[in-house]
């Protein structure tokens, strides 16, 4: 009878231990990086004006606040 114990409880400790799948953890690298070392895009806008009757565009680069080409008619 006790021969017949120590099967059964080696055959359920075979099947658990066979049966038992470790759970899968994903994970991601990243880098930390600075703000100040950050590409910044420049924000390139339409500027508009009108002189003597007729309207004039010029872009203008309101990130770094400077002028972009000569006025030219639109």
């Amino acid at each position: 009878m006790k021969k017949i114990q120590i099967k059964v409880a080696f055959l359920i400790l075979v099947s658990c231990i066979t049966s038992y799948n470790p759970p899968v953890v994903y994970a991601e690298s990243y880098e930390k990086y600075n703000l100040e070392d950050a590409v910044r895009i420049d924000n390139i806008i339409w500027k508009y004006k009108i002189v003597n009757g007729k309207i004039y565009k010029r872009q203008y680069n309101s990130s770094t606040g400077e002028w972009i080409g000569n006025w030219i008619p639109a």
